[in-house]
């Protein structure tokens, strides 16, 4: 499991209020993997961080578009 990923597991189930600068952010912690991973020419992770991404991402809290409705 990627580094990122694990942190948001353990955190609470419950949505904050606000974001502020102390909060832990998974997409940005995503980020600097992805950067570390690019600039070693490890594409093998990138592609696994780039994924992780999508699963991240699809699991937030979101409204599906018209293009599942068709």
């Amino acid at each position: 499991m990627l580094p990122f990923l694990k942190r948001k597991q353990e955190a609470s189930m419950s949505n904050p209020v606000e974001h502020n600068e102390d909060d832990f952010d998974a997409l940005e912690s995503a980020m600097r993997e992805l950067n570390g991973a690019l600039l070693t020419h490890n594409y093998k992770l990138a592609a696994e961080v780039f994924r992780s991404c999508f699963d991240l991402l699809d699991a937030a809290p979101h409204v599906e578009g018209p293009h599942l409705h068709g």
